[in-house]
């Protein structure tokens, strides 16, 4: 079994220095952990740490980082619970074993492919990914201005017209609709279901139209919409309600 590599230090001024497994104390004081891809790694206790990585490490089931500002576990698929309780951004996806994630302070959290999350607290979130955790009944993201849970599932549409037509028609939509900034609409990014706009849509119609493959247009412009914020929140419910009846 190949030894794991731990990689400490203690300010960003500091080069990267190279610790034991088991020198718990130093690397339970470091500031910085960085353990990418050490496959034989079981358990990480970096309690002073504010940043923590050991994405891909694959047998990792335990990850103690409360102080940490950012944590990333991406890939970890036999972590089984993740509290970054202090963590500002939280990268987890593909972390197919995580049953339970609790980011309370994160403003960012990646969950994307979590496939056994069934509970996921981010109540400060602004942004929450999550498509692919279809075991997912509990989400608290009360603050959230974007949220992901489903891919978009544009290579099933098959009545696209041009894509010059297909702008025509959503920008019918949106003038009639008048979405503002801070107003709610649907796949303005084709990765993310639910958004706030944080610019006026006729910018993202322009930037689409001109800086987006010809192949992709007609797809982005048939599902750009605008949506009420109690849509969005049905939605959620149904999404909850049904897999909550698997």
């Amino acid at each position: 079994m190949t030894t794991p590599k731990i990689y400490v230090r203690n300010s960003h001024q500091e080069d990267w220095k190279l610790v034991d497994i088991e020198d718990v104390q130093k690397i339970a004081s470091s500031i910085s952990v960085h353990a990418i891809g050490c496959t034989a790694l079981t358990e990480l206790k970096a309690d002073a740490a504010k940043t923590v990585d050991v994405r891909g490490c694959t047998a990792l089931t335990e990850l103690k980082a409360d102080a940490a500002k950012t944590v990333y576990a991406s890939g970890c698929t036999a972590l089984t619970e993740l509290k970054a309780d202090a963590a500002k951004t939280v990268y987890a996806s593909g972390c197919t074993a995580l049953t339970e994630l609790k980011a309370d302070a994160a403003k960012t959290v990646y969950a994307s492919g979590c496939t056994a999350l069934t509970e996921l607290k981010a109540d400060a979130a602004e942004y929450v990914y999550a498509s692919g955790c279809t075991a997912l009944t509990e989400l608290k993201a009360d603050a959230a201005r974007c949220l992901a849970f489903n891919e978009n599932g544009h290579e099933l549409i098959t009545d696209l017209r041009s894509w010059q037509e297909e702008m025509k028609e959503a920008e019918d939509i949106f003038r009639a609709a008048n979405p503002q900034v801070g107003d709610w609409c649907s796949w303005i990014h084709h990765e993310v279901e639910f958004e706030q706009l944080s610019e006026p849509w006729q910018n993202r119609f322009r930037y689409v139209a001109s800086q987006k493959s010809v192949d992709e247009r007609a797809w982005r412009f048939r599902l750009m919409r605008p949506i009420s914020a109690g849509a969005v929140r049905e939605a959620i419910d149904k999404l909850k309600t049904a897999r909550e009846a698997k």
